[in-house]
């Protein structure tokens, strides 16, 4: 595989795409700072929270969309493949490309999520792991997406599982109802405590990302054209 030429389409991709990137960089820590200066009031907690969520939903329809759906509908993917680059490079730097900003977002949620932790009276350290799973679960679905919209090249697809990223983030809270007791004592424990459930769902996330990662490459190499 070139990398080079992958490292190429990547920086093209990021380059195009640099102000929306831009402005969640600039988003989510607005997300922590905000209940930090305005103190641990519902509604600030509940800003912050949003824009994590929305920003994390908005990347799953976005960027698969702006990279690949739109790279055919505006015609520059005939020259995209007209360079010397095979479907390895291409769906490498695809996926590659998009999970590092996918990868830096959740970095930044994360490092917004302590401040939104710290000015709550029902939540403490020992949310981390629960909160760990839920974040995980964005990575599969934008994964998923990605895969989806590469292998199939369809708009309504996309949208599809982006839509199901939208159910998911309005289930979320409904869904956390059903965690077994003996973690939710841990929410308002200041002691992290990863327990045996959370670590087998994690590596469920971890496994599936990776099968929907190497299907994606299997599904591309037996494709005739990309034209």
């Amino acid at each position: 595989m070139n990398v080079a030429m992958t490292k190429h389409l990547m920086l093209k991709d990021l380059y195009l795409h640099r102000y929306p990137i831009l402005g969640l960089a600039l988003a989510l820590p607005v997300a922590g700072i905000a209940p930090a200066l305005f103190g641990g009031e519902t509604m600030w907690r509940q800003m912050g929270l949003t824009i994590l969520n929305n920003s994390l939903i908005y990347l799953i329809f976005f960027l698969p969309i702006a990279t690949i759906i739109m790279e055919r509908r505006n015609h520059t993917l005939p020259f995209v493949m007209s360079l010397p680059v095979s479907y390895k490079e291409y769906t490498a730097a695809k996926l590659i490309g998009s999970l590092v900003v996918f990868g830096i977002t959740c970095l930044l949620a994360v490092l917004a999520l302590p401040a939104i932790v710290a000015r709550s009276e029902q939540l403490a350290r020992g949310v981390w792991p629960v909160l760990a799973v839920i974040i995980g679960v964005y990575v599969v679905l934008f994964v998923v997406t990605l895969g989806i919209c590469l292998v199939t090249e369809s708009f309504f697809w996309t949208m599809v599982l982006g839509l199901l990223s939208v159910v998911f983030a309005f289930l979320v809270f409904p869904l956390l109802e059903s965690i077994p007791p003996h973690l939710i004592e841990h929410w308002t424990s200041e002691r992290i405590v990863w327990d045996g459930e959370v670590i087998v769902v994690l590596g469920i996330e971890v496994l599936v990302s990776m099968a929907v990662i190497a299907g994606t490459f299997a599904l591309q190499k037996r494709k005739k054209d990309f034209l």
